[in-house]
């Protein structure tokens, strides 16, 4: 599935491994997660979390381990981007959410405003996250008092109401939630439940991508330059910082930025030039009235 999905990014929730090694994680993922990745072992043969990312986009930089999670920090390669991503494996006793829950609060003070926190909670926010009526509203109330501490905003879910199911019951404890700094790097955020044949939980994909607006073309105006402020204008827009190494993309962002400002520069130029043209003609209208006015006399 990572490869169909071409994600650069995997999180994996029940492992049931106490140890999981580089060859482990390029059977199941493919090599390019295999030199980047964090786990939290298994609990006997309950549990264990696997966190990967593609080498060629991201690297590891700080893991953090608790009961039920998994912290990370990464560190993108393609530009100047860092962010926090928590991954959960909920327990099922009710002393051991309340506990849990207690743990997600406490990791608060260690990431930073870039934060993600995703996977299998085992717990439900509302009624209509269960397909029956066997709720326990304290917790779910505890976990919604959770989530409003953390100041996170739930990351919507698109093809399907539950992510969970068995013979009788169907629930969405699968969720991911981010901050507003997170949301606003990647601000063509969309989730999707996928179909698995081999688990129980719906697969969750989140798909963001900084897209880059359509250039839409720009017409350079031969007497630009003889204008006062015209190097003034392109100096600003092309030193502007540019947080990417690819040189190429560097390039495509100096010339679409400048070619923005000189649009703009433009548009103010010509107005107030039209504006003293009008005023000119007024003038000198006003001019020819009073001569022919003085010549009558």
């Amino acid at each position: 599935m990572a490869n169909d999905t071409r994600c650069t990014v995997v999180a994996l929730q029940e492992t049931k491994l106490a140890a999981i090694q580089s060859a482990d994680v390029s059977e199941v993922l493919g090599a390019r997660f295999s030199n980047q990745f964090a786990f939290l072992p298994a609990q006997e043969i309950r549990g264990g979390i696997l966190f990967a990312v593609a080498d060629d986009f991201y690297s590891i930089t700080s893991v953090q381990l608790h009961a039920h999670s998994l912290t990370t920090q990464v560190e993108a390669k393609q530009c100047l981007s860092h962010w926090w991503i928590t991954v959960v494996y909920g327990p099922q006793s009710v002393q051991d959410k309340v506990q849990f829950l207690a743990e997600l609060r406490a990791i608060k003070q260690v990431v930073g405003n870039r934060w993600v926190l995703l996977g299998d909670f085992n717990l439900i926010l509302d009624a209509a996250d269960k397909s029956n009526d066997n709720l326990n509203r304290r917790l779910m109330s505890e976990f919604r008092n959770t989530i409003n501490y953390l100041e996170l905003k739930e990351i919507c879910l698109t093809g399907r109401k539950f992510t969970w199911s068995n013979d009788t019951t169907q629930t969405r404890i699968d969720r991911a939630f981010c901050t507003v700094d997170w949301e606003m790097m990647l601000p063509n955020l969309v989730m999707h439940a996928l179909s698995s044949s081999v688990s129980d939980h719906s697969p969750l994909f989140l798909m963001g991508a900084s897209v880059l607006n359509t250039f839409k073309g720009f017409r350079f105006e031969s007497f630009w330059p003889s204008i006062p402020r015209f190097q003034e204008v392109v100096q600003h827009a092309w030193d502007d910082q540019v947080n990417f190494f690819n040189p190429f993309l560097r390039l495509h962002i100096k010339f679409t930025r400048t070619a923005k400002a000189l649009r703009k520069w433009a548009k103010k130029n010509y107005w107030q030039q039209q504006t003293a043209s009008v005023c000119c003609q007024a003038i000198g209208c006003h001019s020819r009235c009073c001569a022919r006015v003085q010549a009558a006399e």
